[in-house]
């Protein structure tokens, strides 16, 4: 499977995420300090409720989409930093 990269595009991400629950999603920030892991549609990365900033789309932080942890391991390895933290919320 590929990895996907989302960046200022919340309509595709949203729908990658609906289609592909089982899958697994990086929240990366915007200096690449700090890469989340996080489920599809953990409510930290997919609504509203945790935001401080409603009118700010959610893939202002870069949304890196995969279908495995190592898949994901390797990206963050190539692209700056391993993987931070697993969401506490979602558990994935």
């Amino acid at each position: 499977m590929q990895i996907i990269e989302f960046k200022d595009d919340d309509a595709a991400y949203m729908e990658w995420s609906r289609n592909h629950q089982d899958g697994l999603v990086l929240n990366v920030s915007n200096n690449f300090k700090e890469i989340m892991l996080h489920k599809p549609l953990c409510s930290h990365i997919s609504t509203y409720d945790h935001r401080i900033d409603k009118d700010v789309g959610f893939t202002k932080n870069m949304k890196v989409c995969g279908m495995t942890v190592d898949e994901l391991e390797n990206w963050a390895g190539r692209n700056g930093d391993a993987i931070s933290n697993r969401c506490k919320n979602c558990k994935p």
